[in-house]
C-alpha cells in the first residue's frame, strides 16, 4: 500500500471495476488490467482490504438509503392495505407483508433481549469464578 494508505490508480479503477461487474473477467476488462492481473491482486492483503472496505461502505450506502425510505414503505403497505378501491390480492399482500416485518422484528427484539440477559449473566458468573 502507499504511504497515503491508497492503492494506485490502476488498482482503485479495478475495485471500481469489481463493484459493478458481474465477473472477474469483466472488471479486468473495464478496468484495463489482464485478469490474470486482477487474479493476483486479489490475493494481495493490501488490495483485498481496500476492496472489502469498498464492498462495505457501498452497502452501508444502500442500507442508509433503505432507512431514510422506511416511514414511505410503512406508509405505501399501508395504504394499499387499507384502500377498499384496490384489488383485494394487492391488500391482502400488502398487510402480510406488513404483519411478516413486524414478526420479524419483534422476533429480533426478543432475541436481542434475551442474547444481552445470557451475556449479563455469562459476564457475572465470570465475575464469580474469578473472585
Amino acid at each position: 500500500m502507499t504511504q497515503q494508505g491508497k492503492l494506485p490508480r490502476k488498482r482503485a479503477q479495478a475495485i471500481a471495476a469489481l463493484l459493478c461487474s458481474p465477473t472477474i473477467a469483466a472488471a479486468a476488462d473495464k478496468s484495463g488490467v489482464s485478469e490474470r492481473t486482477l487474479l493476483r491482486w486479489l490475493a494481495d492483503p493490501d488490495f483485498t482490504a481496500e476492496y472489502t472496505a469498498a464492498k462495505q461502505a457501498l452497502l452501508e450506502g444502500a442500507v442508509n438509503r433503505l432507512r431514510a425510505s422506511a416511514m414511505e414503505f410503512v406508509t405505501t403497505l399501508h395504504a394499499v392495505a387499507v384502500d377498499l378501491t384496490a384489488p383485494p390480492a394487492s391488500r391482502a399482500t400488502a398487510a402480510r407483508s406488513g404483519l411478516e416485518i413486524l414478526v420479524k422484528f419483534v422476533t429480533l427484539e426478543e432475541l436481542e433481549r434475551r442474547l444481552t440477559e445470557l451475556e449479563r449473566n455469562a459476564a457475572l458468573l465470570s465475575e464469580r469464578r474469578n473472585r
